[in-house]
């Protein structure tokens, strides 16, 4: 890990310009303090100049410096039959703050219908397609049967499992074309997926307190601002972070073929061709196991809630 972040930094077009940068401000400074100020100051001034180069030239996020990215972010959180999952929405606003300022180009839906859903997915698959960075990030309800995840919409009926497998959306269907592009060119290409939770697990929706955010979230929004921070790193360090805040009991699971390197704030260009990723904060539990859907609710000892997820109301 220490090389790969090494052979990041070692670029020598941002290293020969913040060193000639910072010479020729060296070079003033040492001319001015020649005639009114002391050699000390100078070097002040010199240093000053080198941190404030590091800072906003070799640290600064060029667009340029990134391949094309594009992101849809999805929320769900109003269930006319499975009630509301109150942290959604604000996860979706701060994810989407966060990627666009890193670049990508933002397809927002909050409580998309199913038809809205899909065309949406369209769209980023089509422009996913041409090359670049694709972010598809879920919050919301959703379910595990039969082994296959699925999205649970908003205007569906779901209330058994026939109507489950009829109207939720197929995770693996959705993206189907370009897992396609990405198996037919592995070069440089990729695909990566985070689940909240691991298969069977239930991913908590908020903490309550002032926690405004789902812990999955929280870490991800967090972790993102990163300087050079590869995105395997990332995501070791992500489900660390969720597993510590759950007390264990939500630990993300991650699921990759990838061929490529990349960073939300990278520092050099990157090689990429087609790299899809998922990030999946939602439950993987088959909801028909107990007799309703619903928030789960875990008092702790106070008496009081601290996580509301989204499977089954323990009986």
């Amino acid at each position: 890990m220490f090389f790969r972040r090494l052979k990041n930094l070692l670029n020598g077009r941002v290293i020969t310009g913040t060193l000639t940068s910072t010479i020729m401000i060296l070079g003033v400074a040492w001319f001015i303090a020649d005639r009114d100020y002391e050699p000390a100051i100078a070097a002040l001034t010199g240093i000053a100049a080198f941190v404030g180069l590091f800072k906003f030239s070799f640290l600064s996020f060029d667009k340029n410096l990134a391949a094309d990215r594009i992101a849809l972010v999805v929320g769900n959180d109003s269930y006319p039959q499975l009630g509301e999952l109150p942290a959604v929405r604000r996860d979706v606003e701060a994810v989407c703050r966060s990627m666009e300022a890193k670049g990508f180009k933002i397809i927002k839906k909050i409580n998309p219908s199913t038809l809205e859903l899909r065309k949406a997915v369209y769209d980023f698959q089509t422009i996913l397609s041409t090359g670049g960075v694709g972010l598809f990030y879920y919050a919301g309800h959703a379910a595990q049967i039969e082994g296959r995840d699925l999205i649970v919409p908003v205007d569906r009926e779901t209330t058994t499992p026939e109507a489950v497998l009829q109207n939720a959306l197929n995770l693996n269907d959705l993206l189907g074309p370009v897992d396609k592009i990405i198996e037919d060119s592995p070069e440089h290409n990729g695909s990566l997926v985070i689940y909240a939770t691991a298969a069977g697990g239930i991913a908590i929706d908020h903490l309550g307190g002032d926690h405004e955010h789902s812990p999955f979230a929280r870490a991800f929004l967090e972790l993102v601002e990163r300087w050079n921070l590869e995105i395997f790193d990332l995501f070791r360090l992500l489900c660390r972070k969720v597993s510590q805040a759950t007390e264990s009991k939500q630990v993300p699971w991650l699921a990759a073929s990838l061929d490529t390197e990349f960073y939300f704030k990278p520092i050099i260009k990157e090689r990429v061709g087609v790299l899809k990723l998922l990030v999946f904060d939602a439950c993987r539990t088959n909801p028909f196991f107990r007799t309703r859907y619903a928030h789960i609710y875990e008092p702790d000892n106070s008496g009081e809630d601290i996580g509301a997820g989204c499977a089954e109301s323990p009986r």
